[in-house]
This record gives structure tokens, sequence and C-alpha cells, in this order.
């Protein structure tokens, strides 16, 4: 699940989910926006927080595998 969304279904804003993960509200608010990536540390911190409902694969983008390695239909 993307941060922005857990966000918005536990109705917590940047700054009270900062507080809980011992972070700046800037860098919740630019994790939340996908325009930084987190350290290890934080996405410990963000998975712990969440209950397991925020990971570290929740950071990284969805790649379409290249078209020689789809399965032929």
């Amino acid at each position: 699940m993307k941060l922005a969304d857990y966000l918005a279904l536990a109705k917590m804003n940047d700054g009270a989910f900062a507080k809980l993960i011992g972070r700046d509200t800037s860098v919740v608010n630019r994790l939340r926006r996908e325009k930084i990536k987190p350290d290890w540390q934080t996405v410990a911190r963000i998975q712990e927080a969440t209950g397991g409902a925020v990971t570290a694969t929740d950071f990284v983008p969805a790649v379409e595998p290249a078209p020689e390695l789809r399965e032929a239909v």
C-alpha cells in the first residue's frame, strides 16, 4: 500500500505520522508524494508504525517486463 493511501485511510496528516516515526514533517510529505525514497531505518519505522501495511516494496515503482520476457499469449 502506498504511504499516501495509508495516511488517507488512517485519517492521519504528515505531521502526526512524522512524530510517530521520529522524522520531520517535510520528510513524510516528500515520501507521501513519492519525491524521495526512504532509507532502511525509515522503512523499518514506517512498516512498524503501519502494522506492515506499508513496506519497502511499496516505495519501488512497478516495472513492466521487457517484451521478449513476456509470456506469449
